[in-house]
């Protein structure tokens, strides 16, 4: 595939971005997963008279070289104290709640994707986008979004495990060779992190085209995750240059937020802090003020960053669709 004119990829996705704001709420939620909040109270686990005294804490000496043995000595005993099937049901509850917490954030990140992903194939032919027309969408390929993702995860987890043990097995038919085991180790020391990066690299772009594979050209998960492979390995240095100008972008902004959150809001609590002694009100005023100023600045990072995200998925959802039509016309 010859390379793309990038500037028309950058300069149309900022005009998409500028003129379609509604794309902006479905890449929070992608970039976010979502939030959601919620508390249990664990105490009720633990019944009162499985404690030991708490009178105990009463008598901690303020001798500084006995405080620590004593807390220590009191958190075990009410370790004992507690059965230890309590603490089995603590963990297979954390365990559930981590697992829930992390199903919704997919479902969340999921539905967002495909909802952005369509949302922006439908600006760029000129249609309405807004939350009603488009959100649909999201949950119409909600199902293979998220089977799509568990694939990816699958894929990853066997390669991380896989490399590794490979190079065990070497090195272990090394091992009574010094000389090649040196090398061996040396090699897996300069490899591995190289390899790391690459597979990182394929990764993602195994997602973003498959992904683009389930919304826009309506595949299986499965269906989705070969073809991506194989549009992979026919446009590794296109998609590398996308990736590259990307970042590039990205880092950019970063440092210039950084600078920006610099000047606006760290080096002006200089102030109430000089002021302090002499006129505290004045100094609780301004920092006040500075608090206030943090999270404005907080809020319009979160709204960029979004349409940053939307500037991005317009730029791989045009390469994509370069790609795309380069291999019809190959085929």
């Amino acid at each position: 595939m010859s390379t793309p004119d990038y500037s028309k990829y950058l300069k149309k996705s900022f005009e998409l971005t500028k003129k379609n704001k509604w794309l902006w709420v479905f890449a929070a939620l992608v970039g976010s997963g979502g939030g959601f909040s919620g508390g249990l109270n664990f105490s009720k686990l633990f019944k009162d008279n499985n404690r030991p005294d708490t009178d105990a804490l009463k008598n901690i000496p303020f001798d500084t070289e006995k405080v620590l043995g004593d807390k220590i000595s009191y958190v075990q005993e009410w370790i004992h104290s507690v059965p230890t099937y309590k603490f089995v049901l603590l963990i297979i509850l954390i365990i559930l709640l981590v697992l829930t917490a992390l199903t919704i954030v997919l479902i969340i990140a999921s539905w967002g994707k495909g909802s952005l992903i369509k949302g922006i194939d439908m600006a760029n032919f000129g249609e309405e986008v807004n939350l009603k027309n488009v959100s649909p969408f999201g949950f119409k390929y909600l199902k293979p979004m998220i089977q799509f993702s568990l694939l990816i995860m699958l894929a990853i987890f066997v390669t991380a495990i896989a490399i590794p043990f490979m190079w065990a097995l070497i090195f272990l038919l090394f091992f009574g060779i010094g000389f090649l085991k040196i090398v061996w180790i040396i090699l897996g020391i300069i490899l591995i992190p190289v390899i790391a990066l690459v597979l990182i690299f394929l990764s993602t772009l195994v997602n973003l085209y498959g992904e683009r594979l389930i919304v826009l050209e309506e595949l299986h998960a499965v269906e989705a995750f070969n073809k991506a492979v194989y549009l992979g390995k026919h446009s590794l240095f296109t998609a590398l240059l996308m990736g590259i100008v990307n970042k590039t972008i990205d880092y950019l902004i970063s440092l210039a937020s950084m600078i920006l959150f610099f000047i606006t809001v760290f080096l002006p609590l200089y102030i109430p802090i000089r002021l302090f002694e002499t006129n505290p009100s004045f100094s609780a005023f301004l920092s006040l003020v500075i608090i206030i100023a943090f999270f404005i600045f907080l809020f319009v990072s979160m709204v960029f960053k979004a349409s940053l995200t939307v500037f991005y998925y317009s730029n791989w959802n045009q390469l994509f669709n370069d790609v795309i039509d380069n291999t019809k016309k190959n085929d």
